[in-house]
């Protein structure tokens, strides 16, 4: 039984979502502003929020609706698009897997070059750019910062991130107050 907890309801469901509404989720994701769409204090609130409302939606499919959701979003950016659809997997592997807040650096592996990750006494902040508030709800608290890696491997970095630390298994929508 999977519980989801949007803005005080709580939503237990005992299956997961329905093929057609996996197509409505990828439409939906797709539609969703991308990190790189965040570039002033105002856009990272409002645009942000909107992306956390998207991602939490995700919490109601099960690994592999996610996982053929993140193939669909890399295999379908043109161009243009790619840098948007890599962040915002980033942001979906932090929020749908149970990522800690901070990991040391020898226990873990990366899957891009995304900069501006805090690195603070051999620990990295693995949930960046998510932030939690008191009750729990996350929001996107960084503008982008850079990435200079190679190709981001966003499906083998949600293989990974499922493995090591599982499925959340509740999260809030974006915080009221962030």
């Amino acid at each position: 039984m999977k519980q989801l907890l949007i803005s005080g309801l709580v939503i237990v469901s005992s299956f997961y979502v329905w093929a057609a509404d996996l197509e409505s989720m990828k439409r939906e994701l797709q539609d969703a502003p991308g990190w790189p769409d965040m570039v002033t204090p105002e856009e990272l609130k409002s645009k942000g929020d909107k992306l956390i409302t998207t991602l939490v939606k995700c919490q109601n499919l099960s690994p592999d609706q996610v996982r053929q959701l993140i193939a669909f979003l890399l295999q379908n950016a043109n161009p243009d698009q790619r840098m948007s659809a890599w962040t915002k997997v980033y942001v979906l592997n932090r929020l749908y897997c149970n990522v800690p807040e901070w990991v040391q650096t020898d226990d873990i592996k990366f899957f891009g070059g995304w900069g501006g990750i805090p690195v603070k006494d051999q620990r990295i902040r693995l949930l960046y750019p998510l932030v939690r508030d008191s009750v729990d709800s996350f929001h996107i608290g960084n503008l982008i910062g850079s990435y200079t890696g190679p190709d981001y491997f966003g499906l083998e970095e949600f293989d990974y991130l499922l493995k090591r630390f599982g499925v959340r298994t509740s999260s809030k929508g974006a915080s009221k107050g962030s």
